[in-house]
């Protein structure tokens, strides 16, 4: 939304598909199927719909069959005009988000607001510090991807607007208030669960973030 649209082709016997889509649907049929990894999810949305200088998210799909086959698919419906031929159209393309998350998920590509400049691993590189955010480390995810640990810092603090820790402090005890308030697990066990092995470190972070300790957060939001 309120950005400008372009087509270009990179040969001249390309084939260009252009699909217009309302957020409603895009929202309903892709961001919500992020939810999965929350926070994979709210980078991708600021991304899109943030004040990014390159609003859009690059899926390396290349000579993928199914892909062409669903689109032609689309344009058949499209072109027949059958009827429900517009649900059918919505179906598809539901369908075609589906896969693209399926198979091409952490692969995305999507470049720095600020530079212009792309990683094609930043995606997997944030699910990756997600799931194992309870006990992950710079020089894990750095071994992991092969990156320099400086490297890697500045990476971070470049897409994400964040240093490592402060993303990983962040990533710990917003399970910890899912847990809260979705258990009846001890808070010390909580504290241990998410990588919190003294009840006063725990303390201490879920302060800083949610301004309240974690008994209290238990007291006010536990359902």
């Amino acid at each position: 939304p309120n950005t400008k649209h372009a087509l270009s082709a990179c040969a001249d016997d390309a084939i260009l598909i252009n699909i217009m889509i309302s957020q409603r649907l895009f929202d309903d049929s892709f961001m919500k199927l992020m939810k999965r990894v929350p926070t994979l999810s709210q980078f991708l949305e600021n991304i899109l719909y943030g004040k990014s200088s390159s609003p859009y998210i690059l899926y390396p799909t290349g000579n993928d069959h199914w892909m062409h086959e669903i689109i032609y698919h689309m344009l058949e419906e499209r072109k027949e005009k059958d009827y429900l031929y517009r649900e059918s159209v919505v179906h598809l393309v539901k369908q075609l988000f589906i896969h693209i998350l399926r198979n091409y998920e952490l692969s995305a590509i999507v470049f720095n607001p600020k530079k212009h400049e792309q990683d094609p691993h930043i995606v997997a590189l944030i699910a990756y510090i997600t799931v194992n955010a309870a006990h992950v480390t710079l020089d894990l995810v750095a071994d992991f991807f092969g990156y320099n640990k400086s490297y890697l810092s500045q990476l971070i603090k470049k897409y994400i607007g964040k240093t490592f820790t402060a993303f990983v402090n962040e990533l710990r005890m917003k399970k910890a208030a899912e847990l809260l308030t979705n258990s009846d697990m001890k808070i010390t066990d909580i504290g241990i669960e998410v990588g919190c092995y003294d009840a006063s470190h725990f303390n201490r972070k879920f302060l800083k973030i949610y301004q309240m300790s974690p008994k209290d957060y238990r007291k006010k939001y536990q359902k």
